[in-house]
């Protein structure tokens, strides 16, 4: 099984609205070596405040559940605690999450699109929103979907991007965002919503809102834009910053937080905003205030900027808390204000924290990229999602366990799945083994080779320096495939090469037997080997399919199947090729089953396809990551691999 890099879907990093917390108030791009970035995110270093929790792991519909990492790995864009152990995140994909302050639970969902925010007045009475215009609530027992359509008349609801929303009670609810280049605020009355900005001449996005209560809130969004509603009508203030401004949180009258773009950070002190960035820097995604700094004696001297910050004076080595204000955001930057100066926490990832709640008196939860979630408790962190997010390419399953390998090695045997040390840093495409042994190749002519418990560089000169896509052996033959229609085959304690009658780039290959192995790649090629060639084999009449073939499988000699971009699926039945789908914008980059009437392919958004015999049928993947690669292990269960450390299984 091979795996180059699939279609990477270019997942918008849309930045994230403020989350709530107290409650009553990306083409197919050629990756050489994935060793230059850690990408881990498990337990780190210094200051664990407590031991790990349990890490269950999420489930979609159809009983496929995330292995690595945990508990999901899907983007988290904003999180909202009743309590410790009542906390919703919310995120990519239609992500919906509840924390019982032990384990994860995911909520079904209809639709899958983006949540970008959630709030809530009370346990039973939470909100969230996101793209589209949707619109969720949560009663205590279950979601619903509410419907923008007065806002907009008879037109539909996906004019609408809503990146925040904040709940003071269940008849008192306002969601901000954008129809297009209008900002937008929506008011629920308990009946009904409405649109609210009319006073207000304002383009742009609104990304965030907050308040203390019906008579008090803010938003902030695009260009330094600072709104406030004192119970009757929206006003815009005067701005502090021509930053945008991605998230806004209160603790009271005088200590009100926005931060946002370029490290901005602004202060409404009871009467103005002021610009309180010194010492910052990247975006920030997310703000939470814990407290409000002691008054200022007369005549007392002006705060110290911290190290940095370019101010004058003399810089404190080390500021100290107690902290006031938090900041989150991209590379897993955060950032404390001791009502003097900021100070940077390192976090131990370097995942962009999307959003952030209180859920002890001085305990904050942060979540944001690729799953992530954090606990800070003062100076100590605590990761409660672990799993490499190393890219997965290939998969494969025998009697030394279930391999994984792409930016890494990694094997799961009856004690779990552990990382192997590999000889090389470069990315790996393809894995094959026979229950004794195994292989793996990969970028600049890589092949590997498992034996003795140990992985091991094999020099193969005759794939110099070509990317290697697939391995693959059967009967006494064992063969690889690569670019510019390279193919190698084991002779002689080696490989060697053998000529194809192509030169385009060859990505995967398969055999039942020695005269039967199948390699596809670019351009819709297909050839077959029949023990003494690679012949060329027609895909349709008028030269056939002409888009890349990614991946081919079969379970004998005429059911031979092969999958695609445009999601292209062909079946071989003996004779000829049968079409089963082509011509939309997914990429199908991998395709396995168990027998003719249990077969899988997997691709791009999260793309899983199941064929019974009779037709395909997509199924609930519960990730919208580009899906690499599939396979079956020998206790039945069945694993999908994918970009960003996705690896999911289901059990039979």
């Amino acid at each position: 099984m091979k795996k180059t890099l699939g279609l990477l879907f270019a997942t918008s990093l849309s930045l994230a609205a403020c989350s709530g917390d107290e409650p009553a108030r990306a083409p197919t791009p050629q990756r050489d070596a994935g060793a230059d970035e850690d990408r881990d995110a498990g337990p780190h270093d210094a200051g664990h405040d407590a031991a790990p929790p349990e890490r269950t792991a999420v489930c979609s519909a159809d009983g496929f559940c995330w292995e690595r990492p945990l508990p999901q790995g899907e983007t988290l864009r904003a999180l909202w605690a009743a309590s410790e152990r009542d906390v919703w995140l919310v995120g990519d994909h239609g992500t919906l999450l509840h924390h019982d302050g032990t384990r994860f639970r995911a909520e079904p969902l209809a639709q899958r699109v983006q949540l970008r925010a959630v709030h809530g007045s009370a346990a039973d009475d939470v909100w969230a929103v996101g793209d589209g215009g949707v619109v969720l609530h949560y009663d205590g027992q279950s979601w619903q979907t509410q419907s923008l359509s007065q806002l907009f008349g008879s037109t539909a609801d996906d004019r609408a991007t809503l990146h925040g929303v904040y709940a003071a009670a269940p008849d008192q609810v306002w969601a901000v965002g954008s129809t297009g280049v209008r900002a937008l605020i929506a008011h629920f009355d308990g009946e009904k919503w409405y649109n609210q900005l009319l006073s207000v001449e304002s383009d742009g996005v609104l990304h965030a809102v907050w308040g203390l209560g019906e008579s008090r809130l803010w938003a902030v969004g695009d260009k330094g834009l600072t709104l406030s509603f004192d119970g009757a009508t929206w006003r815009q203030d005067k701005s502090a910053t021509q930053a945008a401004l991605y998230a806004v949180h209160a603790l009271d009258e005088q200590n009100v937080w926005a931060v946002g773009s370029g490290g901005a950070a602004v202060r409404w002190n009871g009467v103005a905003w002021a610009n309180a960035s010194s010492g910052l820097s990247g975006n920030l995604l997310s703000v939470r205030v814990l407290g409000a700094p002691p008054p200022m004696a007369a005549g007392a001297p002006a705060p110290v900027p911290v190290a940095g910050s370019g101010g004058a004076g003399s810089v404190p080595a080390a500021p100290e808390g107690p902290w006031l204000c938090w900041a989150f955001g991209e590379k897993g930057r955060v950032f404390r204000h001791n009502g003097s100066v900021w100070a940077e926490l390192p976090s131990g990832t370097s995942h962009a924290l999307y959003a952030a709640a209180r859920i002890g008196k001085d305990v904050l939860l942060a979540a944001g990229e690729l799953g992530q979630i954090s606990r800070f408790n003062g100076d100590a962190r605590q990761s409660l999602s672990e799993g490499s997010r190393r890219h997965r390419l290939g998969l494969w399953s025998d009697a030394l366990g279930v391999w994984s390998v792409g930016d890494s090695i990694e094997r799961r045997d009856a004690g779990g799945w552990a990382e192997l040390q590999r000889p090389v840093e470069r990315a790996l495409y393809g894995v094959w083994g026979d229950g004794k042994t195994a292989w793996a190749v990969g970028t600049a002519g890589s092949v590997l080779r498992f034996e003795g418990g140990s992985w091991r560089s094999v020099p193969l000169s005759a794939a110099a320096s070509s990317f290697l896509h697939a391995i693959y052996g059967a009967g006494h033959s064992t063969w690889i495939v690569g670019d510019a229609g390279l193919s190698l085959t084991a002779a002689a304690g080696g490989f060697v090469k053998v000529a194809t009658p192509v030169k385009t780039n060859l990505l995967d290959v398969w055999g039942a037997a020695d005269d039967q192995f199948w390699a596809v790649g670019d351009g819709g090629v297909v050839l077959r080997w029949d023990g003494m060639a690679w012949l060329k084999v027609p895909t349709g009449a008028m030269g056939g399919v002409t888009q890349q073939l990614r991946a081919v499988w079969g379970s004998a000699a005429d059911d031979v199947w092969v999958v695609g971009a445009e999601s292209t699926i062909l079946h071989w039945t003996g004779a000829r090729f049968e079409t089963h789908s082509r011509g939309s914008g997914y990429t199908l980059n991998d395709v396995w089953g168990r027998a003719r009437d249990d077969v899988y392919a997997v691709g791009s958004g999260g793309l899983l396809l199941h064929y019974d015999g009779s037709s395909w049928r997509q199924l609930d993947s519960g990730t919208s990551r580009a899906l690499q690669s599939v396979i079956g292990d020998m206790q039945g269960r069945l694993y999908v691999a994918g970009l960003d450390g996705a690896l999911l299984v289901r059990s039979p």
